[in-house]
């Protein structure tokens, strides 16, 4: 981990910081040992901004990421789109009724 990272005011220090844009670069770059820490944060809401992380991650086959978003509590499934709970017919996370 860079030492800029954990300076104050980065994005690591303020992880909620610009609509939680700390985790929503780490499941755009794919950096899962990031997306675990900050995770671990309660002021991290990892379905902002329109649920963006679990998007960037599920955009760039980081299906890893994706299982570890989905799999936080403060992610709300039912209101997730079918497009992010299903690809190519292929059920990713099983929602009652499915």
């Amino acid at each position: 981990m860079c030492i800029k990272c954990i300076q104050p005011n980065s994005l690591l220090a303020l992880p909620q910081s610009g609509n939680n844009r700390a985790i929503i670069w780490a499941s755009y770059f794919g950096d899962i040992e990031i997306v675990r820490l900050l995770l671990t944060d309660s002021r991290v809401d990892p379905a902002a901004n329109n649920s963006a992380a679990i998007k960037n991650a599920r955009y760039w086959g980081y299906t890893e990421i994706v299982s570890l978003l989905l799999a936080d509590s403060r992610v709300d499934l039912l209101s997730l789109s079918d497009q992010l709970i299903k690809e190519e017919g292929r059920i990713i996370v099983n929602r009652a009724g499915e």
